[in-house]
């Protein structure tokens, strides 16, 4: 009788501490996720422009502000999907860099609070695009890798941003 009520304890309380972990865990993970959106594309003869807008929608983060560079870096990838799924990668790029570790200053990082936003306009120059056949629908797709980069900053009292998302507009070209 003693061993059975001991049982039933220790079964309550992992229980209970499995069900505190599950809560801590989707609440670090609803505080984490910076959210994308596409605001506008355009495309001209030399250049494509897209601006971003980026909102944090959990605790302070240091944010990493994507430039053309970052799709050479394997930070940022941009595609155009058409409508049979076939993706068309806009790589900018002569060669791929692999990157020790990127260190987070003024110019290139951006310290956003809980659903604070960051616009963002990325210009690619289309000289070293090949782009797909015009006149079609498209979905623009944007990802940030940034989940497994060494980023190096101060302390600002924020933590870094090291996520992987992805978002998406339909385009015309």
């Amino acid at each position: 009788m003693y061993t059975n009520n001991y049982a039933s304890i220790i079964t309550r309380i992992i229980i209970f501490n499995l069900f505190l972990l599950l809560i801590s865990y989707s609440g670090v993970a609803q505080n984490t996720s910076i959210v994308g959106h596409i605001n506008e594309f355009i495309v001209t003869d030399s250049t494509m422009r897209i601006d971003v807008s980026y909102t944090n929608k959990g605790s302070c983060k240091v944010f990493y502000k994507p430039v053309e560079s970052a799709i050479c870096y394997g930070l940022l990838s941009i595609s155009l999907v058409d409508k049979s799924d076939k993706s068309h990668e806009i790589y900018p790029c002569d060669y791929e860099v692999d990157l020790d570790s990127i260190s987070l200053y003024f110019k290139n990082s951006v310290c956003l609070n809980t659903n604070e936003t960051f616009r963002n306009i990325l210009t690619i120059n289309m000289n070293k695009v090949d782009m797909p056949p015009l006149n079609r629908e498209y979905r623009l797709v944007l990802s940030l890798h940034y989940e497994d980069v060494n980023f190096i900053y101060p302390d600002v009292g924020c933590n870094i941003f090291k996520e992987q998302i992805s978002f998406e507009k339909r385009v015309q070209l």
